[in-house]
């Protein structure tokens, strides 16, 4: 009995498992892109069967991309007022140093 990797070296040159290596490494980066590991594919398929295993992983998902979602709209409301206090204090600062000089800034 050969190991896999025994297997693969003896039938790598064969055109058949030269076709099937970039649809293998498309099918691993699609399950990247998705955040499913191999294993759970079979899950995910439309079949009734599945269904209770689809709908909850779906949901699931939703709520995160909503909770993230949620964290970032405030954090960027508390750190508004800081950004538009540093703007308006670097603007002061930058009218102030261009008038003791020729340089003219475009404020």
């Amino acid at each position: 009995m050969l190991s896999d990797l025994q297997g693969y070296n003896q039938l790598k040159d064969q055109s058949a498992v030269r076709a099937l290596i970039p649809r293998i490494l498309y099918y691993n980066e699609m399950l990247e892109i998705f955040g499913l590991r191999d294993h759970q594919v079979e899950d995910t398929t439309s079949r009734r069967q599945h269904l209770p295993i689809s709908i909850p992983m779906l949901i699931r998902k939703a709520l995160l991309l909503v909770v993230v979602g949620l964290i970032f709209i405030v954090s960027v409301l508390i750190n508004l007022p800081i950004i538009v206090v540093a703007r308006s204090y670097s603007r002061k600062k930058a009218k102030g140093i261009s008038k003791g000089t020729a340089l003219d800034l475009c404020i």
